[in-house]
């Protein structure tokens, strides 16, 4: 692991025999849970994405009081979306501590690109928990081929940035947002549609 600025980076060696990698990137699965939020469910999940470059992207479900369960952030796709955050254009497995729910294995499908799940130890492709998947056929263009980090002098500029960043096949509106805290910090955000949901 490398630290950049306050920022954690974790790299496998991708050299090594596939199962190693595996049961390396499964051994964060805990790690990533204990950043789950689960004021309804209680039921925390953790996943831990394997990117072509090596580099893994942590996610847990993210679920908020007050609103339906529906409006979850679920693991895998909070795994996706860090990965797409940091620039990140190709995922090659995804290890989980919870079977993919339906909406999770509709919205991988979408990055278009064999995927291994590794779950309890083994790995299996995305396709053997969906087989016969709907995918929308617009060209090559996925999840994760818009994937860049936004940059942008000011907010205005970096909201328009993130929405150029956008994935919309289904509606073609474009979007995103950028926002300041209080501490400084920027953050941008843009549109991810699936045919299961859509993540802003």
């Amino acid at each position: 692991m490398q630290r950049n600025g306050g920022e954690t980076t974790i790299q496998l060696d991708m050299s090594r025999d596939k199962a190693r990698v595996y049961a390396e990137l499964a051994a964060f699965l805990d790690e990533a849970a204990r950043a789950a939020r689960t004021p309804l469910s209680g039921f925390r999940v953790g996943a831990a994405a394997l990117g072509n470059s090596g580099r893994v992207y942590l996610g847990a479900n993210q679920e908020f009081a007050g609103l339906p369960l529906n409006f979850t952030v679920h693991a895998e796709q909070a795994a996706v979306v860090s990965a797409r955050a940091r620039g990140e254009t190709r995922l090659t497995a995804l290890a989980v501590s919870a079977a993919p729910c339906g909406y999770c294995r509709q919205f991988l499908t979408e990055l278009k690109a064999p995927l291994d799940i590794v779950r309890n130890g083994e790995a299996r492709p995305l396709g053997a928990y969906l087989p016969h998947a709907f995918a929308l056929e617009r060209g090559g263009e996925n999840l994760l081929s818009r994937a860049a980090v936004p940059n942008a002098d000011d907010l205005d500029g970096l909201a328009c940035a993130a929405a150029e960043n956008s994935y919309a096949p289904y509606t073609g509106t474009r979007s995103g947002l950028a926002l300041r805290t209080s501490s400084g910090r920027t953050y941008a955000g843009w549109l991810l549609e699936s045919g299961a949901t859509t993540l802003r």
